[in-house]
């Protein structure tokens, strides 16, 4: 019984030193189609995008969040395949090919193939993926599409704030391929876009652009490190309606108001004092609302420029009334009485020619 077993277990190892070649062979070729496509070159991947719907642009957080989709193609000599219609060759165009993979689970256990992986590098938090399909034609082609929704962070330029236009950028990169290994190319064919939504109600959509360039990650030894960039740039423009006639027309009728004090010449100088401290504090309202919707930046806009300009405006009329009272307990009356008349124009004269001249240095 010994010796059997013995003669047994002799053939076993006979068997598995035979086949163990053949077995790791197979890994092996396995393994390699998970590697990046061997080439002269880097790979190109050619790549188009489509912006479905923008659902939030937040100016104080400096941040857009939309759905999405990324549509990537590429060709793979090791994934060529025999179709089963032999009809296939002679067909122009063929849609949709044999094999395709739909959804994460397929697309990460069944499709056995290299795909890049790819992340928005001003993106804020986890991009959420909600469809997942590949492609693969006979002749290696795949097409790899890729719909989520994100949301990224971008500076925007808020100088001519609420007549303002932005270039919203999102940058794309491939991980951890350099530009030796891989390169983006813009395809416009690729690309779609939904014409029936324009944008968020604040905001139109302008234009949309797509380009590739060379961008530079520093290493933590100091070396630079090239790596091709796909560049979104999306440009809205502000519908500033709403803004004009919530906050803007408001403060206007409320400023204009105060020049009442110039037609209360007989009136007791503190009551046209609380007149123009009211506008004062009014003003200073509206300014914390605005404040409330901008990021804290280190420069001024339109917005802030007009306000100094209410301010001001408000301020000079507390000044002058003063000087209008001294004149009048000095005996200057004939004086303050004509200096009255003047500021009746000259006020809201210089407020509009003011505010013009704001309003055209920005635009």
């Amino acid at each position: 019984m010994g010796k059997q077993f013995k003669e047994m277990r002799c053939l076993l190892s006979l068997i598995i030193s035979l086949t163990a070649p053949l077995f790791l062979w197979g890994q092996s070729s396995s393994d390699e189609l998970y590697t990046i496509p061997r080439s002269e070159g880097p790979v190109e991947i050619r790549i188009g995008y489509s912006i479905l719907n923008i659902s939030n642009i937040n100016e104080k957080e400096e941040t857009i969040q939309f759905d999405g989709a990324l549509f990537l193609r590429w060709k793979d000599e090791r994934l060529k395949y025999t179709p089963a219609d032999s009809t296939y060759y002679g067909k122009k165009d063929l849609r949709v090919p044999e094999k395709v993979y739909q959804g994460i689970y397929s697309i990460n256990r069944l499709y056995k193939g290299w795909r890049p992986q790819l992340y928005f590098l001003n993106g804020v938090g986890n991009k959420g993926v909600n469809t997942q399909t590949i492609a693969i034609w006979p002749d290696g082609t795949v097409q790899y599409t890729e719909g989520f929704i994100a949301e990224m962070g971008t500076p925007m330029d808020l100088r001519s704030y609420p007549f303002d236009t932005q270039d919203l950028l999102l940058y794309l990169h491939p991980t951890p391929y350099t530009e030796d290994e891989l390169v983006f190319v813009p395809d416009k064919s690729l690309s779609k876009t939904w014409v029936q939504n324009l944008g968020t109600a604040e905001w139109d959509r302008k234009a949309e652009e797509m380009a590739v360039r060379t961008a530079e990650i520093q290493a933590h030894d100091g070396s630079v490190i090239p790596v091709s960039e796909f560049v979104i740039a999306l440009k809205i423009k502000r519908k500033p309606l709403h803004i004009l006639f919530s906050i803007i027309l408001p403060m206007v009728l409320l400023v204009s108001l105060t020049w009442i004090v110039f037609w209360l010449d007989k009136n007791p100088v503190i009551d046209r004092i609380n007149i123009l401290f009211i506008g004062i504090l009014s003003v200073v309202a509206f300014y914390m609302v605005i404040q409330d919707n901008i990021p804290r930046i280190d420069y001024l806009t339109l917005m802030d420029f007009f306000v100094l300009e209410n301010f001001g405006i408000l301020a000079a009329s507390v000044l002058v009334s003063l000087a209008l009272d001294r004149m009048k307990h000095s005996g200057k009356t004939a004086r303050a009485q004509k200096l009255h008349r003047i500021c009746r124009w000259a006020f809201p004269a210089g407020y509009v020619f003011t505010a013009l001249i704001i309003f055209l240095i920005f635009s």
